[in-house]
């Protein structure tokens, strides 16, 4: 399309190149209703583009990946739908909302409607062919540098699209950018500086299917050739296939979004989202274990639903799968091949034929017999089985990985200082049953100031170790000399039920008990917490309103959950932290979000050997009025 803001220049001449050219393949795409965090994140400038063959018919989300160059390593794909989008206004409070707002302002979307002066369902709706996809494209010649950032989206109405595209660039070229028409092999595309001389806005069409932005003349020249064939697309990616499965096997109704994280950066993309310092042991861990993460995130009426699957490298490090079953429960219907070589075909077939498959592991967590020692008022748990059989796997798995090994080291280092016990021989050894860490609220005794406190139950099914381990643990509290534990610990002994426990006494004050809370689980809780489970409540967790709501869409047969009662914990955050902290900027805007939701629930299911599903499910208020 013409345009008069911008001026003919010399064609550009192509890099020089040895693509490697392959039969492409079919595999799709695709995180989070915080859609606009997420891409505000991911940074750069968003683009269109569009070449000069007809490719294939152009559906979902496979057809973007075959034109975005395969090294990139991220790829978000937002529904356009405005119907979900509407349903997420219904939730949250006033200030949540208006703090999405704000959030989803930041986004290129946003700014690309805000700069061109346009309105989406009037200039953008009408031509728009689908999902608009964000990718992270590294460039494999300079892999230091940041990677490059790239827009792409399919296109029902070419003639609508270039003209949406020449009302932003006049809208850019009258704030000041001096856009150039481009020439690479034959296509052109139009191209401008930034403030960042080593940024640049490029729009471009690819044909008339697609349009995109990059902010990099190269990334640019590389989606060229990858629409050519003459460079090899995402979507012949070895451990692109699981998006492809994800989008036909996780089919939200109100869906939002889907990710693509390959296995090099997916830990450390997630833990700067959730502004963690990963520690580089850590992550250099988790590039030799995974081999992709693939997220689906949507609506149900409760709230925000997520699922992710996390696509192991290897055979599963944790679980022991032996005794496989058939789990119709978890409607993941491909058992994926450790043939990373198969060719598209061969996984197609395989998923046709393969029947949903889980880990025994799955069905001995099931009903969850520790959750039903804990009372209705537990606001936190997170509850698992089989702690020593994880642990050796974890030690196997770190026998070639240095970084790995130096984790396993320092977890081994720290139980011998703080506890003076050996990790292995001591604590996990007997430790081949259920387990749950849970907080629950406390009003009397020591801990009544801080209102909550804390309980570990673990089932052992050798008593003997276990009660070594209890003899153990008491006479290293007996013996501290401060720090984890106060000194001077007295032991006592309670008698609640019929059970005769040991007391650890401080200043006169009940600080811990530990013993038997049944004939098959032994337990330490801080102060006087074990008079809420012994004898066993008659109103356990898992018969809560609470739990159950959060709980019941959530796969059944899984590894455990992680259950958070919000509503319940921001009680105690507000009695426990001083005025400082609560005044403080970064608690005043967590507390906004964290305000706007209910609850949190998140299970594990072991799908194969290579495959984990974590299902996520955040209930929110509903906002005044729905």
């Amino acid at each position: 399309m013409a345009d008069n803001s911008a001026n003919e220049s010399p064609k550009r001449s192509p890099r020089p190149r040895n693509p490697s050219k392959r039969k492409k393949s079919n595999a799709t795409l695709p995180i989070l209703a915080a859609a606009g965090a997420a891409v505000v994140a991911i940074g750069g400038a968003i683009a269109y583009f569009g070449f000069w063959r007809k490719p294939e018919p152009i559906q979902g989300l496979m057809a973007i990946a075959k034109v975005i160059p395969q090294e990139a390593h991220l790829l978000i794909a937002f529904n356009t739908e405005s119907r979900p989008w509407q349903k997420l206004s219904q939730f949250g409070t006033p200030e949540s909302q208006k703090l999405f707002s704000q959030t989803m302002e930041q986004s290129p979307l946003h700014r690309l409607l805000e700069q061109s002066q346009a309105d989406f369902d009037r200039d953008v709706k009408p031509w728009l062919g689908g999902d608009i996809v964000t990718a992270l494209v590294p460039d494999p010649e300079n892999p230091n540098n940041p990677p490059g950032t790239l827009v792409v989206t399919t296109v029902t109405n070419h003639n609508q699209a270039a003209e949406f595209l020449g009302q932003y660039r006049s809208a850019l070229a009258a704030q000041g950018a001096n856009f150039t028409t481009k020439e690479y092999k034959g296509a052109a595309y139009f191209e401008a500086t930034t403030r960042d001389p080593n940024v640049f806005v490029i729009t471009a069409s690819l044909g008339k299917d697609y349009v995109a932005i990059a902010n990099s003349p190269d990334l640019i020249e590389r989606v060229f050739d990858t629409y050519a064939g003459e460079q090899n697309a995402l979507a012949e990616k070895p451990n692109f296939r699981y998006v492809d499965r994800l989008e036909q096997t996780e089919t939200m109704p109100e869906s939002l979004a889907k990710v693509y994280l390959d296995g090099s950066i997916a830990v450390e993309f997630l833990g700067s989202q959730a502004r963690i310092d990963l520690s580089e042991p850590v992550l250099s861990h988790s590039r030799s274990q995974i081999d992709a993460i693939t997220i689906a995130v949507g609506l149900q009426k409760e709230g925000i639903r997520a699922v992710m699957h996390n696509h192991r490298q290897n055979p599963n490090s944790f679980i022991d799968n032996s005794g496989v079953d058939n789990q119709e429960s978890v409607p993941f219907t491909d058992s994926l091949s450790s043939e990373t070589t198969a060719t598209a075909t061969e996984t197609e077939a395989e998923a046709e034929s393969s029947e949903p498959e889980s880990s025994s592991g799955n069905e001995a967590i099931a009903n969850a017999e520790v959750l039903k020692l804990l009372p209705q008022e537990t606001f936190f748990v997170v509850n698992g089985t089989n702690l020593k059989q994880s642990w050796q796997k974890l030690v196997e798995q770190s026998g070639d990985n240095p970084a790995s090994s130096a984790i396993i080291d320092q977890l081994r280092e720290q139980a011998a200082n703080l506890s003076f016990l050996d990790l292995e021989e001591d604590i996990l050894a007997w430790m081949d049953g259920e387990f749950a860490i849970a907080a629950l609220p406390i009003t009397q005794g020591a801990l009544a100031n801080a209102g909550f406190g804390l309980t570990v139950l673990i089932q052992t099914s050798d008593p003997e170790a276990s009660d070594t381990f209890l003899q153990e643990l008491n006479t290293v509290a007996e013996t501290a000399a401060g720090g984890l534990l106060p000194q001077r610990i007295e032991l006592g002994t309670e008698t609640i039920g019929d059970r005769e426990l040991t007391t650890w006494q401080a200043d006169a004050a009940k600080v811990a008990t530990v013993g038997y809370a049944s004939e098959d689980y032994i337990f330490w809780t801080t102060g006087d917490l074990a008079k809420q489970f012994i004898p066993p409540p008659t109103g356990s967790l898992p018969e809560s309103s609470e739990f159950k709501i959060r709980t019941t869409a959530l796969p059944t047969d899984n590894q455990g959950y992680f259950y958070l009662n919000v509503s319940s914990a921001l009680v105690l955050m507000d009695k426990i932290f001083p005025n400082e902290v609560k005044s403080s900027g970064g608690y005043i805007q967590a507390r906004i979000v964290l305000d706007a939701i209910r609850g949190i629930a998140v299970t594990n299911t072991v799908i194969d050997d290579y495959t984990s599903r974590f299902d996520f499910l955040i209930t929110l208020k509903p906002t005044p009025g729905n």
